[in-house]
């Protein structure tokens, strides 16, 4: 066991290539290995490789155990530099499990690029994430009555980047009153993302307002200021992942014309920028590791202590952390090698046996304690 262990760690991905080190695009192969056979060790031991092949474009291989007694140092750096994703790939070898070791090797295309210009790199991270759903709340005004006009905008931004979308009837519901307050505390993104599963969240504000009325040539002009604020939020765990603060002007033969000018203005000026740190937040988290919220209900002191001991034997799991327990409810945050995100419940499951899975989302997972 212990060898297959040290067959299985954890590479991350540190890029620090500069200059005409890197092309815009590679093809070279990698190789993945997980334990077990079936679907799940499959799309693991697929993950590694296409994980490999950017490692083996881009950067310097970490092991595990250095990330582990470095872990504060690395953190930040890794994690913020990565520089590489996979564009396309093909499976040019598997062993369908063959001793009971799933060995996949692909050979992929890696590119190097503003990947939010490229619908297919867009595509391999919403599916490693797990297709988050995403909705657009914010409190839009102008001249200080409610409008809809850049919440259309954004989501239909959004939807032409393949983001699957909270159905917008469900939203009617929703009052400006909620809009504020989300804005000013994100925490209550896990309310509403549980409400209307949704796990991506878009808050904020946006206002016109008039700045000037005249006349030129007996046609009228209206100018209007817009002001924009938006934050993107993981409704899981209240984090926000990307913010965008930004002003515009609009000039138009009508109140209508102008707002809508300008708060479009506003939102073009930031639209870039904030969907390309979204895009690399989640990369990275992708490539390298993401933050899982994990809840185990039903424990028991003795238990808890237990199971504290269990979560460190996981593998994929780099660093566990309590964050509360009361009335017998574990809270931890987890550090899960982003390979194994999708399958993370079923080697809790696999290795804790009397946990019993209640709920789960990209970002969060809720056990129980079973009572036999």
């Amino acid at each position: 066991m212990k060898s297959l262990r040290s067959i299985l760690f954890v590479l991350i991905v540190f890029s620090f290539m500069i200059g005409n080190g890197f092309t815009k695009e590679k093809t070279v192969e990698g190789i993945g290995l997980a334990a077990g056979t079936g679907e799940a060790a499959h799309e693991e031991a697929l993950r590694k490789a296409l994980r490999n092949a950017v490692e083996r474009a881009v950067g310097v291989m970490v092991s595990s155990e250095s990330l582990v007694k470095n872990f504060q140092l690395l953190e930040d750096h890794i994690y913020s530099n990565v520089q590489g994703y996979v564009k396309d790939y093909e499976i040019i070898e598997d062993n369908k499990g063959e001793e009971d070791i799933t060995r996949i090797k692909v050979k992929a295309t890696v590119e190097k690029s503003k990947l939010e210009d490229d619908l297919r790199g867009i595509k391999v991270i919403l599916e490693a994430k797990g297709n988050p759903k995403t909705m657009v709340i914010l409190n839009e005004t102008i001249d200080s009555e409610p409008s809809s006009v850049i919440t259309d905008i954004i989501e239909q931004f959004f939807m032409s980047k393949t983001f699957p979308m909270v159905d917008k009837s469900q939203l009617d519901i929703i009052k400006d009153k909620d809009a504020l307050d989300l804005d000013r505390d994100p925490t209550k993104a896990k309310v509403l993302g549980s409400r209307f599963g949704a796990e991506l969240i878009l808050s904020g504000t946006a206002k016109a307002s008039l700045g000037s009325e005249r006349e030129a040539y007996g046609v009228p002009v209206f100018t209007y200021s817009g002001n924009l604020s938006v934050k993107a939020i993981n409704s899981d765990t209240g984090d926000i992942i990307a913010v965008m603060s930004q002003s515009g002007n609009g000039h138009g033969g009508s109140p209508q014309d102008a707002s809508q000018k300008a708060l479009k203005e506003a939102w073009e000026a930031g639209r870039d920028t904030f969907f390309k740190n979204l895009m690399e937040k989640w990369r990275s988290s992708v490539l390298n590791y993401s933050e899982i919220i994990l809840f185990v209900s039903k424990c028991s002191p003795k238990r808890r202590k237990k199971l504290k001991q269990e979560l460190k034997t996981i593998g994929g799991i780099i660093k566990a952390n309590e964050k509360s327990y009361s009335d017998g409810v574990c809270e931890f945050v987890l550090n899960v090698d982003g390979t194994v995100v999708k399958t993370l419940y079923e080697k809790i499951e696999n290795v804790i046996k009397d946990l019993l899975l209640t709920s789960k989302t990209s970002n969060r997972i809720d056990f129980e304690v079973s009572e036999s």
